[in-house]
């Protein structure tokens, strides 16, 4: 190539919104105030790095090991199906490091509302699976 396509291209300005992280404090009131289910939500994206849509797939066949929970797939938000991982081709996944607060969070809220027939947690009687907005 003799010359660079690129060559007098001005880059895009890039300026990132400000983030907020809370503090463990925020944390632990959002969770006494809320419901079990945002606690179990609020523990597997605190304590394994879930985004908002993976949390609210959680499932117990996704307990790989005490301490390895194995993120296959998310909840889509609108429509409230299991949908494959963002920037994952299908049957990708990634496991991430699991506390034992966010497993013990976990088997605690099975002990008491149970799971579906195929291992979803986070359950509503409006729709299979719980979503963003119901919590």
């Amino acid at each position: 190539m003799d010359e660079d396509p690129f060559d007098g291209v001005v880059p895009p300005e890039y300026v990132p919104n400000p983030i907020t992280i809370p503090t463990i404090e925020e944390i632990h009131a959002i969770k006494a105030s809320g419901s079990d289910g945002l606690r179990v939500v609020i523990d597997l994206m605190s304590g394994c790095g879930h985004r908002n849509g993976e949390a609210y797939a959680a499932n117990t066949e996704r307990l790989v090991a005490d301490d390895v929970y194995r993120i296959t797939e998310q909840i889509d938000g609108k429509i409230r199906d299991p949908a494959r991982l963002k920037h994952r081709k299908p049957g990708e996944y990634r496991e991430t490091p699991m506390a034992p607060l966010v497993r013990q969070s976990i088997l605690t809220y099975v002990d008491k509302y149970g799971v579906s027939s195929d291992g979803y947690i986070l359950q509503t009687q409006r729709s299979k699976l719980l979503g963003p907005f119901d919590t």
